[in-house]
């Protein structure tokens, strides 16, 4: 089952390969019907999840006024784009998109802090839908990402892109897979997410976009019941992301994909 969600996260030429006589033989137009619906029916799940978690408009309008910290809200896709919550509908068009803005904002991210969890209690936040903040000054931004805050979107040469033009260098050992999703995440190393509230051996992921998946696929091989990465002359495992770096109740159920 887990497979079958990898493949569903777009690493089509994984399944292609390990099943050279598996039925491919659909015509372009059935193949190109069935590519828009899926598309269709993916866009719709996902705007429809965004648009169930918007608050009333006097929630956002209240907080972003208060003393003496100004608070905002933000949600994070499964792209890495980043939107004030109420915005609708959630598109490249909407986002936020100034690289200065996203690097300064994802470079601030961590979990709240106590004194954090002390103002969301305060101004009746709700701390559950909100497991990462961004702090600015006076101003502290609330963060509900679909899945992870930080999200690879690209990847150039021997390095991963997330934020604007942040960058983590790319190394296949700290590649996983969700046991949960089938959806591929890369460690973080060069920065923490942690706050004051976990462990500091605690190992931090963040989702690969599907489209960097399907990039690296080439050189991703498909076992009987596992992955690895083909480096040179190595078969180096694709480990299973652990348990407590999996998104919580917060996040987009796993369900549908990007």
């Amino acid at each position: 089952m887990v497979l079958m969600n990898i493949l569903h996260q777009g690493l089509t030429e994984i399944a292609r390969r390990a099943s050279p006589n598996a039925c491919f033989a659909e015509s372009s137009q059935s193949k190109a019907r069935k590519q828009v619906l899926s598309f269709s029916t993916q866009t719709a799940y996902i705007d429809e999840w965004f648009a169930s978690i918007i608050k009333r408009p006097s929630f956002y309008q209240v907080l972003a006024n208060s003393e003496p910290v100004r608070c905002y809200f933000y949600n994070i896709d499964l792209y890495g784009r980043l939107f004030l919550e109420e915005t609708m509908p959630k598109n490249i068009a909407t986002s936020i998109k100034d690289e200065r803005f996203l690097d300064l904002f994802f470079g601030r991210i961590q979990k709240p802090t106590e004194k954090h969890q002390e103002l969301m209690k305060q101004k009746e936040i709700p701390i559950h839908d909100y497991p990462f903040v961004s702090p600015c000054g006076r101003e502290l931004n609330f963060i509900r990402p679909a899945a992870t805050p930080l999200v690879f979107h690209s990847i150039e040469k021997e390095h991963l892109i997330f934020a604007g033009n942040k960058r983590q260098l790319f190394d296949p050992a700290n590649l996983a897979i969700s046991e949960r999703t089938g959806r591929l995440y890369h460690q973080v190393t060069n920065m923490s997410l942690r706050g004051d509230t976990t462990s500091k051996d605690a190992p931090e992921y963040a989702l690969v976009r599907s489209a960097v998946a399907v990039s690296l696929s080439d050189r991703i091989i498909l076992h009987d019941d596992c992955l690895s990465f083909q480096l040179d002359d190595k078969a180096l495992p694709i480990e299973w992301l652990p348990a407590s770096c999996e998104p919580g109740e917060w996040a987009m159920p796993g369900s549908h994909d990007e």
